[in-house]
């Protein structure tokens, strides 16, 4: 008898600490009644189990597994851009380019991942052995290993599992068990990679200079506009973390699935809106998706499409989620709309929209948050109308105590800015413009006086945990700022100290041809 859903869930529940399979909500999404397990069905389960109780840290035993378990991976992959039976709504797409960046699953063949073929009992007991640790691959040689994946290239199925090798390599080096002279290998091989694949040659200042980080932007030749944020973390003299903010993308495309399904907002969309119409922003978003692949966490600040099609959809899978599995992606307003400058109103409704980005999304919409290297948690939330729902606050409120307790500096990415309640900022002139000019960010944004009490309550919980909230960054606004929030923070003893959380809004980045983003990074 070939292995069941129920058999696998059987298996992993007994190896889950601190939870069961019951508690993923996966078990109503699959057929349990059916007697064969697909590998498709085998990558999501194995996806939901990881994402629902593996901790977000990578030790250097767990670098050397990863890279035994993709050594028999090696030899299936090549310069494909995707698996030829994977399209971008297959449900289980982000699945599979998880197991396979992880060496859980190897490729049938070059470009075919085999997502319909039944699994056998001799493959399942070799996958659950990859996925438990007790593969008996074990790399020895992890510098040659990881240079090797470093060297895999820029795209497809190679160079998606060359990035997660490099990401996983850069988390590596803040643990515990890296040997020092290893480390100090590991380091010059990572940082070779990164020089190797950003901009060379001339940079030149836009605006400012680097004497004030506030208002500088700069470019190098071909590398896009990059603004630069310095913050001090609350981990002195350990790795350093870079964050690279991306926002604005705003892929515009109608495919023929869109052309089958005949949504009359999508039809009246295409006919009117013409900005960056026929996909032309994937080349600009690419020059920028070259500079942030070798930092340390990609994340992107939301109107990712430019409205809900299934062709904006699917360059949003197939340029993010299948390039870099380890992304962080706000949802913005454009994202969940289906007309943009169109004349028909969507007969469908806002929760059905949702529904569709959530089963195409790496992760919940709403919030995730994630640690780096030990010493920043990323927090990316969705907040269009400049809104936050109770469940955004509980989280949040979790994640605080989290960060106070194992001493972490907390980023805040999300696509409309939070109002500062700055008097001096009833007229902020952009850095630099593309599209809006001087702004009120004093008494407007999430957050302002008479906001609904769960979007009060996230905004309180930001601004009143200044000493471990160390920075918010947003898009939206298609031009740069720079803008201090009102904040505060209560010592130990009860005391309040006053002061200022540094809010970066990022023009788009799919301006001036080259592109735009955002370096932070945490010292």
């Amino acid at each position: 008898m070939e292995p069941s859903l129920a058999g696998m869930v059987a298996c992993l529940d007994k190896s889950i600490q601190g939870g069961s399979m019951a508690s993923l909500g996966l078990l109503g999404k699959v057929d349990m009644t059916k007697n064969e397990l697909t590998r498709g069905q085998m990558a999501q389960i194995l996806y939901a189990v990881e994402k629902r109780f593996q901790p977000d840290r990578m030790t250097f035993d767990e670098l050397r597994r990863l890279l035994g378990n993709l050594e028999e991976t090696k030899g299936a992959l090549d310069a494909e851009k995707a698996f030829s039976d994977v399209g971008y709504r297959n449900p289980n797409s982000n699945a599979i380019c998880h197991a396979v960046a992880w060496g859980l699953i190897c490729p049938r063949e070059s470009g075919v991942f085999g997502v319909d073929d039944k699994v056998s009992q001799q493959e399942l007991e070799q996958v659950l052995r990859r996925f438990s640790g007790d593969s008996s691959l074990v790399v020895d040689r992890v510098s040659d290993a990881v240079a090797y994946w470093c060297g895999a290239g820029d795209l497809g199925l190679a160079g998606m599992v060359g990035l997660n090798v490099y990401k996983q390599a850069r988390e590596a080096l803040a643990a515990k068990d890296m040997p020092k002279e290893l480390g100090d290998a590991l380091r010059k091989i990572l940082d070779d990679a990164r020089r190797a694949g950003r901009p060379q040659g001339q940079r030149t200042d836009v605006v400012g200079t680097k004497d004030d980080m506030k208002t500088w932007i700069s470019r190098w030749d071909e590398g896009p506009f990059l603004r630069e944020v310095n913050i001090k973390g609350l981990k002195p003299n350990t790795e350093p973390v870079e964050i690279v903010q991306v926002t604005d993308t705003h892929y515009n495309l109608v495919n023929k699935d869109d052309e089958i399904e005949n949504n009359p907002s999508v039809m009246s969309t295409r006919q009117y809106r013409r900005w960056l119409r026929n996909g032309t922003s994937v080349p600009t978003i690419r020059n920028v998706l070259k500079f942030a692949r070798h930092s340390d966490q990609t994340v992107v600040t939301g109107d990712i499409l430019d409205y809900l099609s299934w062709g904006c959809l699917q360059l949003t899978v197939e340029e993010f989620f299948w390039t870099d599995i380890n992304v962080l992606a706000c949802l913005g307003g454009h994202d969940v709309t289906r007309v943009m400058q169109g004349k028909v109103k969507d007969p469908t409704s806002r929760e059905s929209r949702l529904d569709i980005l959530a089963t195409d999304w790496p992760h919940d919409i709403f919030y995730v948050s994630k640690v780096v290297k030990d010493k920043v948690l990323l927090v990316a939330m969705f907040n269009d109308l400049g809104r936050y729902s109770q469940g955004q606050a509980d989280a949040l409120k979790a994640d605080l105590e989290r960060a106070r307790r194992d001493n972490l500096a907390i980023l805040i990415f999300q696509h409309e800015p939070i109002c500062t309640r700055n008097p001096a900022e009833k007229s902020v002139m952009p850095i630099r413009r593309n599209d809006t000019e001087a702004w009120n960010f004093c008494d407007n944004g999430a957050g302002k006086p008479n906001s609904a009490p769960t979007t009060l309550q996230v905004y309180e919980l930001i601004v009143k945990n200044a000493d471990v909230v160390k920075g918010v960054f947003c898009g939206h606004m298609h031009s740069d700022y720079y803008t201090e929030i009102i904040a505060s923070y209560q010592k130990p003893n009860g005391e309040t100290v006053q002061t200022t959380i540094p809010q970066i809004v990022s023009t788009g980045s799919v301006y001036d041809r080259v592109g735009h983003a955002v370096r932070i990074v945490v010292e």
